[in-house]
């Protein structure tokens, strides 16, 4: 279960978020065919497979920094959300469905 201060973002709140945030860090959770196939990939977004050890790459994120976490349709990156505040990640947002 999320922390009440994660948030789930639509596409367009996501855009908005990355105008606004310059520090953020953009994290993509699909798995490598789904990154080939090109669509909804956020530029400079950091790849990290739920398949190749998440949770110890998650470990080594800078914990106060926020965090945008996005796959195809929001399940893997609630998912790994879920982990980075179990690992006490301060901030993190999760978008709903898929960007473009």
């Amino acid at each position: 279960m999320l922390p009440a201060h994660y948030l789930s973002l639509s596409p367009d709140e996501v855009q908005k978020l990355l105008q606004a945030t310059p520090d953020l860090g953009v994290i993509d959770v699909r798995d490598d065919r789904e990154i080939r196939d090109g669509s909804g990939w956020i530029k400079g977004a950091a790849s990290l497979s739920q398949l190749q050890g998440t949770r110890d790459q998650l470990a080594k994120l800078d914990r106060g920094s926020p965090w945008l976490v996005y796959c195809a349709i929001g399940g893997r990156a609630e998912l790994t959300a879920e982990a980075m505040a179990e690992l006490g990640v301060e901030e993190s947002l999760s978008p709903q469905g898929r960007l473009y």
